[in-house]
């Protein structure tokens, strides 16, 4: 499971120099998503600062390898999967998206705040993104 990180773009575009346009280039799939389902782009504002922004990041990298270890000892491959952690604007607790023959499982941090809600959400949007990849790989074999 590769993890993408996304937060320092947003210090250095979005929270010192107010450029959402800039954020956006980190990773156009992903805002391109977000922006589509779960946050008005005109209404971007900067949320978190930099401490705030350093504390959740370092929580939830401390935990994915923790969570990853739990499904890959089950026997779940999660090679095909990135995690991405960016700041959002607290309209959704995550999701996952296909781009370029890839799943991306997303987790803004600002919803990020206790070690539960770290546990369960990365969690059940990892489980999602693999449910989504065995659901893709049926309709292949199917289709062959």
């Amino acid at each position: 499971m590769e993890i993408l990180d996304l937060t320092g773009a947003y210090l250095v575009t979005v929270a010192k120099s107010g450029s959402l346009e800039e954020y956006e280039k980190s990773f156009p799939g992903l805002f391109e998503h977000y922006f589509r389902f779960w946050a008005p782009r005109e209404k971007f504002r900067v949320i978190l600062d930099e401490s705030a922004v350093a504390e959740r990041r370092q929580a939830m990298l401390c935990k994915l390898p923790v969570i990853a270890e739990r499904f890959t000892s089950k026997g779940l491959d999660l090679s095909g999967i990135s995690v991405v952690l960016f700041v959002g604007q607290d309209t959704s607790n995550g999701h996952v998206f296909f781009q370029d023959g890839k799943w991306y499982v997303w987790l803004p941090i600002e919803t990020y705040v206790t070690e539960t809600q770290n546990d369960d959400n990365s969690a059940i949007q990892t489980l999602e993104a693999l449910q989504k990849m065995r659901l893709a790989e049926k309709k292949r074999l199917h289709m062959l």
